[in-house]
């Protein structure tokens, strides 16, 4: 069960949802930075930890993650998380409440009902990160300040007025003589010339039938920039509210389209056969699907995916 915390604490370090099969789902929720209304505070970015006991089928995110750590197969990996689940399972029915270190506590009430308590709090974790509320009166002075020395530093001299900039007499005269010797010094060594005549190359013909002969030999093409932008596939996309019943094998999820799109361009010579499925928070990377978990798992094994992805898992959708 020990095994099972570790790998939930890690997953949550970077994904938004790790699925813990018959359980529930915690959840990492990313807080902006906000002004408080009531106390007129602005409140520094931070994230919270909370838990969805609806949320309960499995994802594979943990199997996979246990089957990377360990080296087992996903079906051998599958053996040990329900091992674990269910000795957690065990342990919440006899004792009321599991503690997951640097996560928070689980507890079942009589009726069976599971809440979660955080060990942190958003404001919490924003204070062990070093961020802390400021008043957003002491924000806009620091702005003021600011914009004052940025005018300040910026502001010329005026026409109207003379200045004076005190330099001492020894070191004037000393910079008088050295300005005169390298101007003899420029006189006596560099030629004069007035020559204003077409400058000579090192060739026989001129320089300009080269270029044209170049030119015609090679006639403007695309930059690499230009030709990959032209071979982009754009990847298909898909609601997640049409995918019923059906095993999809995911390659990453992400916040955004954009980031997600961005991802499949940093992927060198991929076929676009990629689908996007999009929902309300998220958008997963599919790279196979279909009604069998163990054709899509076969295929997600498979060279040409497992060679280029790396990390994935499987996703049912309901």
């Amino acid at each position: 069960m020990n095994n099972l915390f570790l790998h939930i604490r890690f997953l949550l370090r970077h994904h938004e949802c790790v699925i813990v099969p018959g359980i529930g789902a915690f959840l990492s929720h990313r807080r902006v930075s906000y002004v408080d209304k009531a106390t007129g505070l602005l409140m520094p970015p931070s994230r919270e930890i909370s838990f969805n006991a609806s949320i309960s089928s499995n994802d594979g995110l943990l199997a996979h993650s246990i089957a990377r750590r360990d080296r087992l197969s996903y079906e051998e990996a599958m053996s040990k998380l329900d091992a674990s689940v269910a000795s957690l399972a065990d342990t919440l029915q006899a004792e009321r409440e599991v503690e997951i270190p640097e996560v928070g506590t689980l507890q079942r009430d009589d009726e069976g009902r599971l809440s979660f308590t955080p060990e942190m709090s958003a404001d919490r974790y924003a204070r062990l990160l070093g961020y802390h509320p400021i008043a957003k009166d002491a924000e806009a002075s620091e702005i003021a300040v600011q914009s004052e020395d940025a005018q300040r530093k910026s502001r010329r001299f005026r026409p109207d007025k003379y200045y004076y900039i005190p330099i001492h007499r020894k070191f004037a005269k000393t910079a008088a003589i050295f300005i005169c010797i390298l101007a003899l010094c420029s006189g006596l060594f560099l030629p004069l010339s007035s020559d204003t005549s077409q400058k000579e190359y090192a060739s026989v013909v001129p320089i300009e039938k080269v270029t044209e002969v170049l030119s015609e030999k090679h006639p403007d093409t695309p930059s690499p920039t230009e030709k990959e932008a032209d071979t982009v596939t754009e990847p298909r996309i898909i609601n997640e509210t049409d995918c019923h019943g059906e095993y999809y094998g995911i390659v990453g999820s992400f916040r955004t389209k954009e980031e997600a799109e961005k991802y499949l361009r940093g992927k060198e010579e991929w076929n676009g056969s990629m689908t996007l499925i999009a929902s309300e928070k998220m958008y997963k990377v599919c790279a196979a699907h279909g009604s069998d978990i163990s054709e899509v798992s076969s295929e997600m094994n498979s060279g040409h995916i497992s060679a280029k992805f790396g990390e994935y898992w499987i996703w049912k959708a309901l």
